[in-house]
């Protein structure tokens, strides 16, 4: 049956990114991570980014990596900043997603961009009729839709996000618009008071919601836009994540096996296979044990992979 949910799978790309970024993560490792997902049936993998090599070395290899995945029935994923990079993301083979990202805050516009608001949306505009006219699918990440995410923690007004989802939506009506709690500090009051005024604006067909999980709090927040109406959901195994370039003390993604745990107890199809999902957290944990990093946050994962070893 057709799942209820779209999870979708960032620890290859914002997952990795933050693990040791004086080590090298074999390109081996992670093909196999990626095929592991597959397995599991993850409808959208952010596999890569056609990003600066210098900000972000963990994807410097990303156009090898495409080239060694298997093709998929679900989306295979490359976030992509410019044209410019996105002529690279052109060539790689595999790529059938391209994934833009903005910021509904102008402090992290410009500290992960140097572009403002507004140049960060034409930037998007242009990547994305590009990669239409080529026949790619495009989905936007929308950084700060919740929290400002400077040092003062002040609420992103509702009204900015919605506009900014508003001027996404007019470049391509079919783009998937996720937004993202970015550092994690978003309680679930913001998620109500954003999503309902997205939700008032053009509705949820296609809005989902990237979440950080700072101090436990991530499930909380994806039950509450649940809730509201939601149904695509980003998450990485094991629970790795966060923009260590920008931000001094990233928090890690919401748990892709906890967010199935929680979804199927609120009684959601979500189509992913179990067993897979644990082979991808395994991967997981041996690179960050490779590069001298902790295990993965996710206490969902530690305890299925202490199962299996006791089995």
């Amino acid at each position: 049956m057709k799942p209820d949910v779209t999870i979708c799978e960032m620890a290859p790309r914002d997952g990795l990114q933050m693990l040791n970024r004086s080590a090298s993560i074999p390109l081996e490792d992670r093909v196999a991570l990626v095929a592991a997902l597959q397995r599991a049936h993850l409808q959208y993998i952010e596999a890569g980014a056609f990003v600066s090599p210098r900000r972000v070395p963990a994807m410097a290899d990303s156009a090898d990596l495409f080239a060694r995945l298997s093709p998929y029935a679900g989306e295979l994923a490359a976030l992509v900043p410019n044209l410019a990079h996105f002529e690279r993301c052109a060539a790689a083979p595999n790529v059938d997603t391209v994934a833009l990202f903005v910021s509904a805050s102008p402090w992290y516009a410009l500290a992960n961009t140097r572009m403002t608001v507004e140049e960060a949306l034409s930037a998007a505009a242009e990547v994305a009729v590009a990669a239409v006219a080529r026949g790619y699918r495009v989905r936007a990440h929308v950084s700060g839709a919740f929290r400002d995410l400077t040092d003062a923690n002040g609420e992103t007004a509702a009204a900015d996000t919605a506009q900014v989802c508003a001027r996404l939506r007019q470049t391509h009506t079919a783009t998937v618009i996720v937004l993202a709690d970015t550092d994690g500090r978003a309680t679930e009051a913001d998620v109500q008071r954003v999503i309902s005024r997205v939700d008032g604006a053009m509705g949820l067909d296609g809005i989902g919601v990237h979440l950080h999980d700072r101090d436990g709090n991530g499930l909380a927040k994806a039950r509450a836009a649940y809730a509201l109406g939601v149904r695509v959901f980003d998450a990485a195994a094991g629970g790795i994540g966060g923009n260590p370039t920008v931000l001094a003390d990233a928090a890690g993604n919401v748990a892709t096996e906890a967010l199935v745990r929680m979804l199927e107890a609120q009684g959601a199809r979500t189509g992913i296979d179990w067993e897979a999902l644990i082979d991808a957290g395994a991967i997981v944990a041996r690179m960050a044990e490779r590069v001298g990093d902790p295990p993965p946050p996710s206490a969902v994962l530690a305890a299925a992979l202490d199962e299996r070893n006791s089995s």
